[in-house]
């Protein structure tokens, strides 16, 4: 359920930012999207009891997080607006490819056939989107 609200919520966004990006600065657009997110995300937090025990790890690591989210984010909006948006948003989906790679390494998650020929199946097709353009 969550994989399938993530898709169409992602999906979504990602027009609705290059309509954005259209409208006014990508940079811009970028920043008044995660003003509004951070705000939902806080409020939901809080709904949904994820108010509960803060660490100093747990905080830095967020705080990692979502630099690299912000850096992913700009990456796109900027990317959207001066090129395709069906080769950014796929490449940027993409992402789950370094999360499986950096699983197998900090977690120590098996690297079975399947996830290795899904690996190979996405750098098949980053190949085939930005080769020839």
């Amino acid at each position: 359920m969550y994989g399938v609200a993530t898709m169409l919520a992602w999906g979504g966004w990602i027009v609705l930012g290059e309509l954005a990006g259209r409208s006014i600065d990508p940079r811009m657009a970028a920043a008044i999207s995660y003003v509004s997110a951070t705000a939902i995300a806080v409020v939901y937090a809080l709904i949904a009891g994820g108010g509960g025990q803060l660490t100093a790890v747990g905080v830095g690591f967020a705080i990692v997080a979502g630099v690299g989210a912000a850096i992913g984010v700009i990456a796109t909006y900027v990317g959207i607006s001066s090129g395709s948006t069906a080769v950014v948003a796929t490449l940027g989906g993409m992402y789950f490819v370094i999360a499986a790679l950096l699983s197998v390494v900090v977690f120590e998650e098996p690297l079975d056939l399947q996830t290795i020929l899904g690996i190979g199946l996405a750098i098949m097709a980053i190949v085939v989107l930005t080769t020839g353009r």
